[in-house]
């Protein structure tokens, strides 16, 4: 059995103090699994997803991490990818990895590698594909050692080919660390472990 990495305990939120954004939301995640969230807009997937960031607090419950520092082992994909538009690629993966406190080129070659970006990590963001850009935002999520990886919507400005070849990567990645993904996208059930439903707030189902 996988080893427990993250407890959500009763988490509640509000944005202001009337109407409650995520209601009593508790979840257990594992090791190594890749776990989807879906939902219709406005029901509380990035609120929860931030929350588990630790990048705000919510108003009741709690999360327990069996990691830390929380913030230098979790690893962030977004759908804008982010990147800094002055930097290279392989720049932009740099600034994460020294910010987790490791300086290790060799990792970032070797994710590179993987993911088939090897030979645009010295071009700049405006320089290539959006499959490009989001397999470097990936690399850019795991390196430093990460633990966790909190993907808001990745696949939603990617082809349906750079979906599933992204998907693939992480589907790969996931035995070294554990991938939460916000989304709307049905492609991304398919490389899942579990997936889960939330409405207004709430839990409503776990397939």
């Amino acid at each position: 059995m996988k080893n427990k990495l993250i407890k959500i305990n009763g988490i509640s939120h509000t944005y202001d103090e009337k109407n409650y954004v995520l209601k009593n939301i508790n979840l257990e995640i594992y090791e190594n699994e890749i776990i989807a969230l879906f939902g219709p807009s406005g029901s509380g997937k990035s609120t929860l997803l931030h929350i588990m960031g630790n990048l705000m607090k919510p108003v009741s419950g709690n999360i327990e991490y069996q990691y830390k520092p929380i913030n230098l082992k979790t690893g962030f994909i977004f759908q804008s990818f982010n990147m800094i538009k002055e930097l290279t690629l392989y720049e932009n993966i740099k600034i994460a990895q020294l910010k987790r406190g490791y300086d290790e080129d060799n990792e970032i070659y070797v994710f590179a590698e993987r993911t088939g970006v090897s030979e645009y990590l010295g071009k700049y963001p405006s320089e290539v594909s959006t499959g490009q850009l989001q397999r470097a935002a990936l690399i850019r999520a795991v390196v430093g050692k990460t633990e966790t990886v909190l993907c808001d919507e990745p696949t939603g400005a990617l082809d349906t080919e750079n979906k599933i070849n992204l998907m693939k990567i992480i589907s790969e990645l996931s035995s070294e660390r554990t991938f939460f993904i916000v989304s709307h996208d049905n492609i991304i059930k398919d490389y899942c472990d579990r997936v889960i439903m939330i409405k207004d707030g709430e839990i409503t189902q776990e397939v």
